[in-house]
Parts: C-alpha cells; sequence; structure tokens
C-alpha cells in the first residue's frame, strides 16, 4: 500500500510540475493594420481611391505637387483569424493625357512591415495593388 501511494505521490507531483507552453505561444487576438502609400507626382491628381478587397474605403485629397509624398491610412482592427488585405490604390488624375505616375506600397501589421510593392508606371484608369494574407 505505501508502494503505490508513493507512486501516485510521485505521479501528482510530476503531473503539477509540468508547464503549459500553449499559453506563451497564445496568438493575439486582434491586429493594427496600416497601408502606406508614395506616389511619384501629384500635380496632376486631385484624390486617390483607396480599396480594401474591391471595397471603396476612402478617398484622400491630392497634395497636387511635383514632388513624392507619403500618405497614410489607417485600418479598422482586425479580428478575423486568418485575414487578407488586399488594396488597391486608384489616383483619379485631373488630365488623362499626362498621366503617369509611380506608387510604392507598404502594408504593416502590429508596427511590422508585411509586404510592399512598387509599380513605376500606373496610368490613367489604372490601380496599384497590393495582397497581403495574415494569421
Amino acid at each position: 500500500m505505501k508502494k503505490n501511494a508513493a507512486l501516485l505521490l510521485l505521479l501528482i507531483l510530476g503531473l503539477a510540475s509540468c508547464k503549459n507552453t500553449s499559453e506563451n505561444n497564445a496568438h493575439t487576438p486582434a491586429h493594427t493594420a496600416k497601408l502606406y502609400f508614395t506616389s511619384s507626382e501629384n500635380h496632376n491628381i486631385s484624390s486617390y481611391n483607396i480599396y480594401n478587397n474591391d471595397n471603396l474605403i476612402m478617398q484622400l485629397a491630392s497634395t497636387s505637387t511635383s514632388t513624392a509624398n507619403q500618405y497614410e491610412v489607417d485600418i479598422d482592427e482586425i479580428v478575423e483569424h486568418p485575414f487578407t488585405l488586399d488594396f488597391s490604390v486608384e489616383p483619379l488624375f485631373l488630365d488623362s493625357a499626362n498621366a503617369n505616375v509611380s506608387v510604392n506600397l507598404e502594408i504593416w501589421v502590429d508596427d511590422e512591415k508585411v509586404a510592399e510593392n512598387a509599380q513605376s508606371s500606373v496610368t490613367y484608369g489604372e490601380t496599384a495593388g497590393l495582397l497581403y494574407t495574415g494569421q
């Protein structure tokens, strides 16, 4: 009987000393996301349409300068897993004859750059796009 009690005590102590490693690898329940884009020239652009998954989420006014400008788009908190961010930026040109711009897109999730794409020639009626799928 003492043998069984000793084995039972050792078993209980052994189980109690085990650590649950799943808590250390817990996944964040929500993410923050941002889209940054830089346009090479803005003097012929009135504004930009911003799409996520083919839905218009924002329209940004252009700075209307001939220098490159960076724009920032904050996205609503992401709570679905896995998630897909499929961004498109459509420059709305003032004059279609001179419609040509370079666009660099970056997606940041939880303050970390996760995707980047540079498109050197976006013309009238075209969009620059970037796709990212995360956990």
